[in-house]
């Protein structure tokens, strides 16, 4: 049997263009070689047992199939029995809740056995963590009696927000296809046939889905659309059990009053011709949030512009303490402001009515762009407060993902010399920060746009090759997989691939062509063509070596030198040159920063006063910065930063950044030193600085 990690192993070889090297599979999964290895043995087993050739390792080079295998499974996938794949603990109790809450007849212990496929001892566990998860998220209660089996007693409401969750983390294991043809299977048990989960229903479905497109003017992203059509069937199936949601009239009024309810009333209008079942008002109601809620490639601002003016002051809040806290300065505020529009005006219905679902993402991002997630956490209260519920990290992890991208973006432009069409499923989001990845990746290479699946084709044309975040059909043009956030070494392996099919410049010290002569000497080469490109990704190395994470800590920053300890100052202006006093002696900033600096307060107000006591004085790179850099004075009587004598401070760090980025994580460790009121406390009544350098490295890791 295939689990599920066997199961993400295949998939990714079967989606790649050429070979896998090793470690992009086992960075990819978080794993050692060693498991990607007994994995792969794992893998070929189940393929010889299916007749087809198994996975195979050259040297330096990678994995990969035959052309043949890769034809056929594809197929196979779609044939396996369900006892031939193995669920993982969590997908057991993804399928337990799922035939619980969707089951016609009563479901007993032997029925859940049955359906995840483990012993009763195994099963009984499941069902004792499950009942824990579901009370602990949902407020639900899972009981059992003789008479109606198991169930989850709670809301209906409550339910469908279990249900909608426990489908999303099946589909992430075993993708959309796998879940339709499974329920087909529970359907026709319970019912002698497949009256609701069948390839036409659903088709009509996303039509009705589509069509409501245009009058709300926005285009869903394909990622929505899949799963709006589970989700609708999946309601339908709880209306066929009885199921009946309750909606409080004051938010029945607000939800009928918006377009998207109007769009909603024609989804249910065609599901009353389809199914021939009338569809109760308080059911166009519930559907109204989950429109609300979807996530958009686009949004047509004309429509909206009764609403636009209050996201835009939630935006431009967000906007301006990220840049406070993160010490940087937005060139193109309009820009960001728009694409953060487009994601929070449904980020902010899915947090008001309970229906975030897990992003997949969440843990590359906080890998990869920890400190950007730990400053949109800062700024995220202004949504929180607006919406009445607290963001979870789901949530906020993609709101990172915009300011992320947004900071990598700016000021960079590669030239175009080969165009590149991406298309990505899971929103604008996930597109843009992928995008700063490309861009930052091909100096000679230009992305013409950002589309959905259903898009490609009508761009194709325009495109030398093309980057996706899922499998393709039907492309006339090289289509490269990959994930939504590349890791180093899928990025160095795109970079490969990519200069060897287009021939870029490379360092070379082996002949391609003389090699191919040479083995054409000795043997009969059947696909010259074929074995040109294989040999090419095989030689071409690029020069691209991770580093990992070399942005300096506070430590290495806020040395001994860099410390000043004083009884007062002047005044607030005297109170900054004095602090960057150091940075200015070692040649790290020039005299133009300090000015730049004070100039900056005059015009926009205290500002860099982060917290009680303290403030963090900076400036745009190009006003002087000449290296990253930062100092930092410490006062026993404190100065005022405004006229009025408030804002009076006793900590100044002079922050000299030269880029968006480079000082975050300093930046990041400082704030986690500064949270704690105790430590100010420390740095102002510090005996020497020798006690101010310690407590610093006990921060900087």
């Amino acid at each position: 049997m295939l689990d599920k990690r066997s199961n993400a192993i295949l998939q990714h070889i079967v989606n790649a263009a050429s070979y896998v090297p090793t470690e992009e599979i086992a960075e990819k999964l978080n794993i050692s070689k060693r498991s990607l290895y007994y994995d792969i043995k794992r893998i070929n087993g189940w393929l010889k047992y299916h007749k087809l050739t198994g996975i195979r390792h050259i040297q330096s080079a990678g994995l990969y199939l035959e052309e043949n295998t890769k034809r056929e499974l594809p197929k196979l996938f779609q044939q396996v029995n369900p006892w031939q794949y193995e669920y993982s603990a969590k997908e057991r109790k993804a399928w337990l809740a799922i035939h619980i809450l969707t089951r016609s007849r009563n479901v007993s212990l032997q029925d859940l056995i049955d359906a995840i496929r483990v012993s009763r001892n195994t099963a009984m566990n499941d069902l004792k963590g499950l009942r824990e998860e579901v009370t602990r998220r949902f407020q639900l209660n899972t009981a059992y009696s003789k008479r109606t089996g198991y169930i989850m007693a709670g809301s209906e409401t409550d339910r469908r927000k279990a249900l909608n969750v426990y489908m999303s983390q099946v589909i992430e294991g075993k993708g959309w296809q796998y879940f339709i043809d499974r329920m087909a299977q529970v359907e026709r048990s319970d019912e002698g046939e497949v009256s609701l989960f069948s390839q036409q229903n659903l088709a009509e479905i996303k039509k009705a889905i589509v069509s409501c497109e245009d009058r709300l003017g926005v285009q869903f992203t394909d990622e929505v659309l899949q799963q709006f059509n589970l989700q609708i069937i999946l309601f339908l199936r709880r209306l066929q059990l009885g199921g009946r949601v309750r909606i409080a009239p004051a938010e029945q009024m607000m939800l009928r009053r918006t377009r998207e309810h109007r769009a909603a009333e024609e989804i249910c209008a065609r599901l009353t011709e389809v199914f021939q079942s009338e569809i109760p008002s308080e059911e166009v109601d519930y559907l109204t949030t989950y429109v609300l809620s979807a996530k958009v490639n686009y949004i047509n601002v004309d429509l909206f512009q009764e609403e636009i003016p209050h996201w835009r002051d939630i935006i431009r809040r967000m906007i301006d303490d990220f840049q406070r806290y993160a010490c940087v300065q937005f060139y193109d505020w309009a820009g960001l402001e728009n694409s953060l529009l487009m994601h929070l005006k449904p980020a902010y219905y899915r947090i008001k009515y309970g229906l975030c679902l897990e992003n997949p993402l969440k843990e590359p991002i906080c890998k990869k762009y920890g400190d950007i997630f730990l400053l949109t956490k800062k700024v995220i209260h202004y949504l929180e407060e607006s919406a009445g519920q607290p963001v979870n990290d789901d949530e906020a992890a993609y709101v990172a993902m915009h300011f992320g991208a947004w900071m990598r973006r700016e000021g960079i432009r590669p030239a175009a010399r080969k165009k590149v069409l991406l298309v990505c499923a899971n929103g604008v989001g996930t597109s843009s920060i992928l995008q700063s990845q490309l861009e930052g990746l091909f100096s000679n290479v230009d992305i013409l746009r950002t589309v959905s699946v259903r898009e490609f084709l009508q761009y194709e044309e325009e495109a030398d090759f093309i980057v996706s975040t899922l499998p393709l059909s039907g492309s006339k043009k090289p289509v490269f997989v990959v994930s939504p956030i590349l890791s180093d070494t899928e990025t160095e392996n795109l970079l490969k691939k990519v200069n060897a099919l287009f021939r870029l410049p490379q360092k070379q010290a082996v002949s391609v062509n003389g090699l191919l002569e040479i083995i054409g000497r000795h043997a009969v080469i059947r696909e010259p063509d074929q074995l040109m490109q294989e040999l090419k990704e095989y030689l071409y190395k690029p020069d691209l070596r991770p580093q990992g994470d070399t942005r300096p800590m506070l430590s290495d920053l806020i040395t001994k030198d860099k410390i000043q300890m004083l009884d007062k100052v002047k005044d607030w202006e005297d109170a900054i040159a004095t602090a960057a006093r150091p940075l200015l002696q070692c040649g790290y900033i020039k005299e133009a920063y300090i000015k730049a600096m004070i100039d900056n307060i005059k015009k926009l107000g205290p500002y860099v006063v982060m917290s009680p006591r303290v403030a963090i004085p900076h400036a745009r790179p190009d006003d002087g910065v000449n290296q990253v850099s930062m100092s930092l004075l410490i006062l026993k009587e404190g100065v005022a930063f405004s006229a009025a004598g408030e804002e009076r401070v006793q900590i100044l760090i002079i922050l000299a950044a030269i880029d968006n980025e480079t000082h975050l994580k300093a930046l990041a460790q400082l704030s986690g030193l500064l949270m704690e009121e105790e430590n100010v406390d420390k740095l102002v009544q510090a005996a020497d600085v020798g006690e101010i350098v310690d407590l610093i490295a006990r921060y900087s890791n």
